[in-house]
């Protein structure tokens, strides 16, 4: 069985049919999805108006490169996947963590490489797990390989299919000092040596897919190396959700390609998962499938 890390960011449901179609493509990319273990929950909090996550621009899919965080690309209006320093005050009072950055949680115990001190703003749970406040995703790659293949499932619906080339992610801890160590530190590092962007034309929600992951660093993959031993390889399944073109959201614009072309920029709310080796799990962690996933959709204000 594969465990897979799920992003959770809060929202409305989606049609049964984009779902069946998310579906469909996962298991005709061969990923084994039909049982999943959380290892990383991202919680619905903070929730912010229009602080997108992902954005598509430049034929590129990314929320900001790894390394420093550049100033946002033009048309880009996003920034909810970027930590603004205020984790170790969340630690307190979630209440504390304000847009932009991400709250997540592994049932992993995470400390920092001394076994001693905690990673900055996390805590420890009762049950075992990790939480981490104004967490940073970053992304490196994930550049087109091609045109976008339009593909018409019936007379009046079309799939947009977008492969890109390699890529890389990694989350980051808040950047606030919490007094015993600087901040900032590496969580979980992993590349892929593809990807597919692909949604229904006119709608708003995509999905990114690739079953070429490998896990090589973080804080939260040496907790990982200590309870399986690897190779820790596995795949990725991401939501782009309520997608906003120029021509507004809402299917006012929706998913769209250049005829001929590549899919057209967009920004977008995200949801999403990885897949790992399978991770000893109490048993009262619950066992949920893409179904929910796709279900699972980030709310604006």
């Amino acid at each position: 069985m594969i465990v897979e890390t799920m992003f959770y960011r809060k929202g409305k449901g989606m049609r049964g049919k984009l779902a069946l179609l998310a579906c469909a493509v996962v298991f005709s990319l061969g990923l084994s999805l039909a049982r999943a273990d959380l290892l990383v929950d991202f919680k619905p909090d903070p929730v912010s108006d229009r602080n997108y996550e992902i954005s598509w621009q430049n034929n590129t899919l990314f929320p900001t490169p790894i390394g420093p965080i550049p100033p946002p690309p033009p048309g880009f209006s996003g920034g909810g996947a970027i930590g603004n320093g205020d984790g170790v005050n969340a630690v307190s009072n979630a209440a504390n963590q304000t847009p932009g950055g991400l709250q997540i949680a592994t049932r992993l115990k995470v400390m920092m490489p001394d076994g001693v001190t905690n990673v900055p703003g996390s805590i420890h749970n009762a049950d075992g797990s990790t939480t981490f406040y104004d967490v940073t995703l970053v992304m490196n790659g994930f550049i087109a390989a091609g045109p976008a293949v339009q593909f018409p499932i019936t007379p009046t619906v079309t799939q947009l299919t977008q492969f890109t080339g390699p890529g890389e992610f990694a989350l980051i801890s808040t950047s606030q000092p919490d007094g015993n160590t600087p901040g900032s530190q590496l969580l979980l590092h992993g590349v892929l040596q593809n990807a597919m962007l692909f949604g229904v034309q006119n709608t708003t929600q995509a999905w990114v897919q690739s079953n070429s992951i490998i896990y090589d660093a973080g804080l939260i993959f040496e907790a990982l190396k200590k309870a399986v031993p690897g190779p820790y390889i596995g795949g990725l399944s991401w939501s782009a959700n309520d997608i906003d073109t120029p021509a507004g959201p809402g299917g006012l614009g929706g998913l769209q390609a250049a005829p001929g072309g590549t899919i057209l920029p967009f920004n977008a709310n995200m949801t999403g998962l990885f897949s790992v080796p399978e991770i000893p799990e109490p048993a009262s962690l619950s066992v949920l499938g893409l179904a929910g996933l796709v279900l699972m959709r980030r709310s604006r204000k």
